[in-house]
Order: C-alpha cells, then structure tokens, then sequence
C-alpha cells in the first residue's frame, strides 16, 4: 500500500535558549522549542486501505535540548 498526499499549511516555530560559560572555553547551552502546524488535513485509512474519513487537527511538538560548546 502506498500512501501519497500533499497538504500546504501554516506553521511556527518559536525558539529560546541560553547558553553559560562554564570556563574560557566551555560552555553549556540549553534551548527549547515548540513547533505547530495549523489545520492539517490526513485521510484516515482502514486497515485493508479503504478511505473512512478525514481528520483535521493542529499538530504540536515541544523539545528541549542540552549541549555543550567547547571553543578551540
């Protein structure tokens, strides 16, 4: 089964971080983000592939990430 479909839609992303000197040449960063994409539309498919609908829905994801930077 194969599955093809396009959908163009708004998203955003906003960003924020902060990073700390943990010496001259460290340093610890950490940012966070949250994604949406607005009103996206799926086919919603029974197991043996036949079309029972559509789902329309806003899609969210939310991430956090630590690194560290070292400066040579």
């Amino acid at each position: 089964m194969a599955l093809d479909d396009t959908d163009t839609t708004l998203a955003a992303q906003p960003i924020a971080g902060v990073a700390y000197d943990i010496n001259a040449s460290t340093t610890l960063t950490v940012d966070a983000r949250y994604a949406r994409a607005f009103d996206v539309l799926s086919q919603r498919l029974a197991p043996n592939g036949a079309l029972t609908g559509n789902v329309e829905d806003d899609l969210d994801s939310f991430s956090v990430s630590f690194g560290l930077r070292h400066n040579f």
